[in-house]
Parts: structure tokens; sequence; C-alpha cells
């Protein structure tokens, strides 16, 4: 119940943010993807102790995978003068980094 509410309140804010002129589509998918993935990377973990381990493993490689397609997303994906903090955060943060869900499929490896 704790997550449905928490995911309901990240769509009403992007839902909020697409509705301003300084979003382009792409930036606003990409932050809800974004969203999306961090909340099934957390429900995963929350019932890894429900799953047998090959499981758990295909659900972590599933995701990492999904992943890798929003990065490619992103990658696609036109940011212009107005979407420089965004642009930051997918090319100097969340893609140059290992990602949570990368270091968990590390893990599971």
């Amino acid at each position: 119940m704790k997550y449905a509410t928490l995911t309901a309140l990240i769509a009403i804010i992007c839902l909020l943010a697409a509705c301003k002129d300084r979003y382009s589509s792409c930036v606003y998918t990409l932050k809800y993807q974004d969203a999306r993935l961090d909340y099934k990377l957390d429900s995963l973990r929350y019932h890894k102790s429900e799953v047998t381990p090959e499981v758990y493993r295909a659900s972590v490689e599933d995701l990492r995978n999904e992943e890798q397609q929003v990065y490619q997303a992103v990658r696609d994906c036109h940011f212009d003068e107005t979407h420089q903090q965004e642009y930051y955060y997918w090319h100097q943060g969340r893609m140059w980094s290992p990602s949570e869900i990368e270091k968990e499929w590390q893990k599971v490896q």
C-alpha cells in the first residue's frame, strides 16, 4: 500500500511537470521511467525472500535490461539548453556510475 501511494505521488508530480512547456516529451518519459525502475528495484528487494534465487536473479536481469533500454533512450533524446539540468543528471550522474540495479545484478551473478 505504501508503494502504491508513492507511485501515485510520483506520477502526479511527473504529470504536473509535463504540463510545463520547458519539458519535452522524452525528458518527461525518462523521468517517469527512472522513477519506475527505482520503484521496481525497491519492490523486488522487499519481496526477495518470497522467491527462489533463480527467479530473483532473472528478475534483476530483466530489470537491468530495462535500464539499458532507458539508457539508450537517453542517448537518443535531444536535450536543448532548457534541459541542461536533466542532461547532466543522466550523462554525468545516473549513467556515469554504476546504478543500484547494476550493483544488485553484479551481486547475484
